[in-house]
């Protein structure tokens, strides 16, 4: 619990500058660092806030950036744009470039988003990582900036806002547990596969409507019917095609023998052909 209390001191740091402690830390210790990125060599003389800084790791995990101006949040650095930060994202292109920390907000102008300032030369990027490239913009390029000030959530609460009880939770190998679904990390399954698992459960997936939660503007449309928005819902037990996906494997099974999902998958891809030509 002692943890969960210190991980509390840093989530009042992000989210109440106008607290006088808070002024007093940044004018000791964060005139020229950043906060959580301090580095090793970092020795506050506050005994209490090297107690804090012990919890660092644990408060990044549990956050992430609903992008407003971007001038709070680290492009590669933080989870701003999907379940993970660039950095552990793109680790091929990241160990390419040798640059210094770079804020949102520096990548961003004339609306739309400066690979130059971001890559540098890519005519020095290896030909074999043009696709992870490509990849990489893709994702950026759903997001955009705004007026209003980045706003930074608490990953293990539905209301996105931290409390003290869902970090000893996790901190206890429950935050990522759901009583509906606790039989899931009994399985024996790649561990990827259970985290995914508990992310449906939860409605956390990154599906369309809770990307736009985020900042991102593209449509929410389901691109698989076209009928209804991407929610969670819809996307595991509404859509038609997910649907067909479900009842296809079934009759396999049924049949006594194993599900080829070759066999789905074209199928699958008929039936978008299909639905596509009715469009």
């Amino acid at each position: 619990m002692n943890t969960a209390l210190l991980v509390k001191w840093w989530w009042r740091f992000h989210t109440a500058p106008h607290l006088s402690w808070i002024k007093i830390i940044r004018a000791l210790y964060y005139r020229r660092r950043r906060p959580l990125w301090e580095g090793r060599g970092f020795r506050p003389s506050s005994y209490w806030w090297k107690g804090v800084l012990t919890t660092k790791d644990i408060f990044k995990l549990g956050t992430n950036y609903f992008l407003g101006n971007g001038r709070s949040v680290d492009f590669w650095l933080d989870r701003w744009c999907g379940d993970t930060t660039l950095q552990a994202s793109f680790p091929e292109v990241f160990t390419q470039l040798d640059r210094k920390p770079i804020l949102v907000r520096d990548c961003f102008g004339s609306d739309e988003w400066n690979w130059d300032r971001i890559l540098g030369d890519e005519t020095s990027v290896p030909p074999s990582l043009c696709p992870i490239l490509s990849e990489l913009k893709e994702r950026v390029t759903s997001f955009s900036i705004g007026q209003t000030e980045d706003r930074i959530g608490w990953r293990w609460e539905s209301n996105d806002i931290f409390s003290v009880q869902s970090a000893y939770r996790m901190l206890n190998d429950e935050g990522t547990r759901d009583v509906r679904g606790s039989l899931i990390w009994r399985f024996r399954i790649p561990l990827k596969i259970k985290v995914f698992c508990w992310l449906v459960l939860k409605k956390r997936t990154l599906t369309a409507v809770n990307l736009s939660k985020t900042g991102w503007t593209r449509s929410t449309a389901c691109v698989l019917c076209r009928t209804s928005d991407e929610s969670v819902d819809h996307l595991f037990t509404q859509c038609v095609f997910i649907k067909y996906i479900m009842v296809a494997g079934l009759e396999e099974v049924q049949s006594g023998e194993l599900v080829d999902p070759v066999s789905v998958v074209r199928r699958l891809k008929q039936l978008i052909g299909s639905w596509n030509d009715l469009l």
